[in-house]
């Protein structure tokens, strides 16, 4: 029988507060689909939804020490903060979620720490 874990204390607390917050970021994705996304066009929404439900599934993967999920996890967090920018840049500033840039923001800095970086060069496969 295979040993998953949702979280992995062993983890330094880059990685931990990186899993926990991708979680987190997740429920506040699902909750958002039911207040609605207007103004926005349909391909930015879907980015919106989607590529937070990834980083979920790209934080299980690094809970368990899958370094393919780890390269997901920081591109995603990537793709999301530029999403976001790129939305702030055309539209207004009222269609973008503050708190949510800067989460992304703090997703990468906590996935590419050198402390992250170190545990992930060494311990994932």
């Amino acid at each position: 029988m295979k040993n998953t874990r949702w979280l992995d204390r062993s983890q330094p607390q880059t990685l931990y507060i990186a899993v926990i917050v991708s979680y987190i970021d997740v429920v506040f994705t699902v909750l958002n689909m039911f207040s609605g996304t207007q103004g926005l066009p349909f391909v930015f929404v879907l980015f919106i939804f989607i590529v937070p439900l990834l980083q979920g599934v790209a934080a299980f993967g690094i809970a368990n020490h899958n370094l393919k999920m780890w390269f997901l996890a920081v591109g995603l967090s990537l793709l999301n903060f530029v999403l976001i920018f790129y939305i702030y840049a055309i539209y207004s500033f009222f269609a973008v979620d503050i708190l949510g840039l800067i989460v992304d923001i703090a997703m990468v800095i906590l996935l590419i720490h050198p402390m992250s970086r170190t545990y992930v060069k060494i311990w994932f496969r």
